[in-house]
């Protein structure tokens, strides 16, 4: 898996947060607040994590799934999460974003994500949708350019044979996404579109296997890095080691939890260092 291909935009690299949701309706563009709850974007040059996570994740208590309770596990169902590479096209109306995902929470299915990126300042960017008649506005809570930590890179994670397992670490600047997919694979015959709600209400008794999927953001500073938001609730809060350097044009040596070895590089703009202590 490597997207190379794709220009790199340095200059959206960043953690992004939207700041409000507008819906349509009919003519008018009301803003929507009591369910959109929080909403981030961690952005390289190429690749991205985004999370969704509506409000009553909140209260979900910081425990392994099979602690929490069924309401809690229900609320889970609902969190929005993916990873993927990130397509800029310039057209004369402006430029146009295509977020493709190689990796989601929710089930095979979902639809494409497009929009036309309208920039306010350079800090603030409105996204007009596409496939739907919303547009979301998003503020640069950490911008890649200018910072004193200008590195970002997506690496894969490898098993013992040297073939990519699943696993994605992206870093922009001080921030960190851990995607680990998760172990079961997707019932054969699994209708598209389905959510992981629609899937919990036929399956309740595998809630566990459904819901084990992480995308964690994270905040890094002298090898550590702590969790800040997560799709599973036991990361919030944990704080573990973390270091990177750049060994090779394809390879780097990652120090991640508890965990030691190669990774390889899918995209690397800075600094081979900027992570290693």
């Amino acid at each position: 898996m490597n997207d190379a291909s794709t220009p790199p935009r340095p200059d959206l690299a960043g953690l992004w947060v939207r700041v409000r949701l507008h819906r349509s309706e009919g003519d008018d563009l009301a803003v929507v607040e009591e369910e959109a709850g929080w909403a981030a974007r961690l952005v390289t040059p190429r690749w991205f994590a985004q999370w969704h996570l509506p409000r009553c994740t909140d209260a979900i208590r910081p425990l392994p799934l099979h602690q929490l309770s069924a309401a809690e596990l229900a609320g889970l169902a609902r969190q929005v999460a993916h990873v993927g590479c990130m397509q800029v096209e310039a057209h004369a109306e402006g430029e146009l974003c295509h977020w493709l995902r190689h990796a989601d929470y929710q089930p095979p299915g979902a639809p494409s994500e497009s929009g036309w990126l309208l920039f306010e300042s350079p800090s603030r960017v409105v996204d007009v949708h596409v496939h739907d008649e919303d547009s979301s506005v998003w503020d640069v809570a950490f911008a890649l350019t200018g910072s004193a930590q200008a590195a970002a890179f997506c690496l894969a994670g490898l098993d013992a044979e040297g073939g990519e397992d699943g696993r994605l670490l992206l870093a922009s600047g001080a921030h960190l996404a851990y995607h680990r997919p998760r172990r079961a694979c997707w019932p054969a015959g699994l209708r598209s579109g389905l959510s992981l709600v629609d899937v919990l209400l036929h399956r309740p008794d595998e809630a566990q296997v459904w819901l084990d999927h992480e995308l964690s953001l994270a905040r890094w500073a002298s090898g550590r890095c702590e969790v800040l938001h997560s799709t599973l609730p036991e990361q919030r809060g944990q704080i573990a080691a973390f270091a990177a350097r750049r060994t090779q044009t394809d390879q780097a040596w990652v120090r991640w939890r508890d965990q030691e070895g190669p990774w390889r590089v899918l995209d690397w703009h800075g600094s081979d260092d900027a992570y290693a202590v």
